[in-house]
């Protein structure tokens, strides 16, 4: 069992039509799946590095905390703490913005995927009814009137000018 036929159900389960394996919609939605993980994967890589920076951040501090200690000397200790205070408030504050990056990604790539699951609605709907309206009209006017609107004269023939109906 593929993506593609996982894709295929649930679309069929939800409009209540059958879909072909190579359907645009089920092209269109292969892709945005392919998007939302890549974009899943770089906010993943995004996180570990910020994390990465806040480990490095943390060791920083802690070796600045040591040196202070051994050395013995208050002012080292004070500055170590206003480093670690100023670490803090940095990792703090890209902690928070790569959130926000991440969940203003989210939120992006979220609403990308539900307009193109609308468009496809709608494209399916038009589609249905252009269908339905080219049979109808086929049906009704028969091959006489879909011969002209194809554009071909050349099979209408003239009454003579003496019959009455």
């Amino acid at each position: 069992m593929t993506d593609r036929d996982e894709i295929i159900r649930a679309i069929s389960r939800e409009i209540g039509a059958r879909i072909d394996r190579d359907d645009p919609l089920v092209v269109a939605a292969l892709l945005n799946e392919r998007m939302l993980d890549k974009s899943l994967r770089k906010i993943e890589t995004m996180v570990k590095e910020q994390a990465d920076r806040i480990v490095a951040a943390g060791q920083d501090c802690v070796e600045k905390m040591e040196a202070a200690r051994n050395a013995g000397c208050e002012i080292a200790r004070e500055q170590s703490e206003a480093a670690l205070r100023s670490s803090i408030d940095w990792v703090e504050s890209r902690i928070f913005e790569a959130g926000d990056r991440v969940i203003q990604s989210l939120l992006s790539k979220i609403r990308e995927a539900e307009k193109a699951e609308r468009a496809s609605k709608v494209t399916m709907s038009s589609a249905y009814v252009a269908g339905f309206v080219a049979f109808y009209d086929i049906a009704t006017w028969g091959p006489q009137c879909w011969l002209n609107l194809m554009g071909s004269d050349a099979h209408i023939r003239q009454r003579p000018s003496g019959l009455v109906d």
